[in-house]
């Protein structure tokens, strides 16, 4: 238990110290441009929201199925390698749906009143973002069947809680430009993914090599069905938190949102 005790006392002081910097920004930082923060927020809210779907639940199976891979001398049997070419695969059939049906898509939205060119113009940030998130989430449960979820938090809340003001600020001094701050803002999640790789790597356990033969076909097809219905329990846990600010920025306004 010494190691569990460590790790959520480490977690907590990094969770306590974001939320203070969270509520400093939200105080002082963000009112002073409330169009740039509600855009910020509409592409991490919508990349956030697609996850789910663009990994085919992949984030759900790594928890659940990871006792049955576990061998150290093994490697865990490709376990790590698996999910990561699963993701491959998830996002290239998702990427395929979004060239096949982005017009008719867009064209619903249109007939909705959304804000049809919001989604065009930032279409290339929200999907940056979402490619190195279904990533790092990965690599971010992963590390927590060792049984670390310290320094993971700070990849993935800690950094955008520090990242994002800094940012924020660059631009309101002119120091970037819009399209530099769209950029810069999908580089956080990157910069994340890297520092995931890195931990994973140090602890010892980015294990990539396959072992296709312990994979049976009915083990597939049991994870497949789980990773599916995954879908649902991860876009449940997510909908309610992000569904306010893409609906807000897109059928009245980013200024609306940052409020």
């Amino acid at each position: 238990m010494g190691i569990i005790i460590r790790q959520v006392t480490k977690r907590s002081i990094i969770t306590y110290t974001g939320v203070a910097i969270g509520a400093i920004s939200t105080l002082f930082i963000y009112p002073l441009d409330k169009e740039t923060y509600g855009l910020a927020q509409f592409i991490l809210s919508m990349a956030a929201l697609l996850v789910p779907f663009a990994g085919l639940g992949v984030n759900t199976l790594v928890v659940r199925y990871f006792p049955l891979f576990r061998n150290p001398e093994s490697r865990h049997h490709g376990f790590l390698g698996f999910l990561l070419v699963y993701a491959l695969a998830a996002l290239c059939l998702f990427w395929g749906a979004v060239a096949l049906f982005k017009k008719p898509f867009l064209q619903l939205l249109d007939t909705l009143h959304f804000d049809v060119d919001l989604f065009q113009d930032n279409f290339l940030f929200i999907g940056l973002i979402l490619c190195f998130l279904v990533f790092s989430n990965i690599l971010e449960a992963h590390s927590s069947n060792f049984n670390r979820v310290a320094i993971p938090s700070i990849f993935s809340n800690l950094l955008q809680k520090v990242a994002l003001p800094v940012v924020f600020l660059l631009f309101l001094g002119h120091y970037v430009n819009l399209f530099s701050f769209r950029l810069v803002l999908a580089g956080i999640p990157f910069v994340g993914l890297i520092g995931m790789v890195w931990y994973v790597g140090w602890l010892g356990q980015l294990h990539l090599r396959l072992e296709p033969a312990f994979l049976t076909p009915s083990l597939f097809r049991q994870m497949g069905n789980f990773a599916l219905f995954g879908i649902l329990s991860s876009l449940a846990g997510t909908l309610p938190f992000r569904i306010d600010s893409i609906m807000v920025a897109s059928m009245i306004d980013v200024g609306s949102n940052g409020i």
